[in-house]
C-alpha cells in the first residue's frame, strides 16, 4: 500500500509538472494521467475494501426482532467483486462491450473475469450473431482482472467479437478472451463462419 500511495504522488507531480508546461506533448499528458488514474483506482480499491469492511460491519447485518431493529456485528468481510458473464446473456455481453456515443473519450477496455458458462451459446442465437460477423463498430477490448497489459490505444470491433463466439459454438468449446482480447472482424473468417452456417441450415 506504502508502495502504491508513493508510485501514485510520483506520477502525479509528473502530471502537474508537465500540465504547467504549455509546450508538453499532448499524447504524454494523455498516457501519464491514464497511467495516474490506474495507480490511483487500485489505491482506492484496496483501501476501499478494508474501509467498506469496517463501515459495514454493523450496518450490512441488521435483523428484525419484534419489529426494532436489532444491530448485530457482521460475520463476513465485504470483499471486492469483478464484473463476471456468468449472468449475462451473450447479447447482453454484446451490449455491455458496444461503446457509447457519448463517451468515446472514455477508457477502451472494460474489466472482466473470464469465467464464461458451458454451452453459453444457443443455437437459436447464431443467425443474430452471423449477421454481426462483418461489423466494423469499435467496441472495449476485453482485459482479464489478471492482466498484466492494458490495451489504452487500442479497440475491438462488434463483428470480431460475434467471429469469437460463433468459432466457440462451432468448435463446442467454452467461450474465452484469455487474459486480454481486442478482437477484430476480418473477411476471410466472416466468410468462412457465413457458409459453415448456411450448410447447417440446409
Amino acid at each position: 500500500m506504502v508502495i502504491l500511495v508513493s508510485q501514485k504522488l510520483h506520477w502525479q507531480d509528473k502530471a502537474v509538472d508537465v500540465g504547467c508546461n504549455p509546450t508538453a506533448s499532448p499524447h504524454m499528458n494523455k498516457v501519464i494521467l491514464r497511467i495516474s488514474f490506474i495507480i490511483h483506482a487500485f489505491a482506492l480499491l484496496s483501501c476501499g475494501n478494508m474501509g467498506q469492511a469496517g463501515a459495514n460491519k454493523y450496518d450490512s447485518n441488521v435483523s428484525r426482532t419484534n419489529g426494532k431493529d436489532s444491530l448485530q456485528p457482521a460475520n463476513k468481510r465485504a470483499t471486492f467483486k469483478w464484473e463476471t458473464p456468468e449472468k449475462l446473456t451473450v447479447f447482453a455481453f454484446l451490449e455491455r462491450v458496444e461503446i457509447d456515443n457519448q463517451n468515446k473519450d472514455s477508457l477502451m477496455f472494460m474489466t472482466m473475469t473470464d469465467d464464461f458458462p458451458k454451452n453459453w451459446i444457443k443455437a437459436s442465437q447464431i443467425d443474430t450473431l452471423i449477421n454481426l460477423v462483418n461489423s466494423k463498430q469499435r467496441c472495449l477490448c476485453f482485459v482479464n482482472p489478471l492482466s498484466s497489459y492494458i490495451p489504452f490505444e487500442d479497440s475491438a470491433d462488434l463483428g470480431g467479437y460475434a467471429i469469437e463466439l460463433i468459432k466457440a459454438y462451432k468448435n463446442r468449446k467454452t467461450v474465452s478472451f484469455g487474459l486480454n482480447s481486442c478482437p477484430k472482424t476480418n473477411e476471410r473468417d466472416a466468410q468462412t463462419l457465413i457458409e459453415w452456417w448456411s450448410k447447417q441450415m440446409k
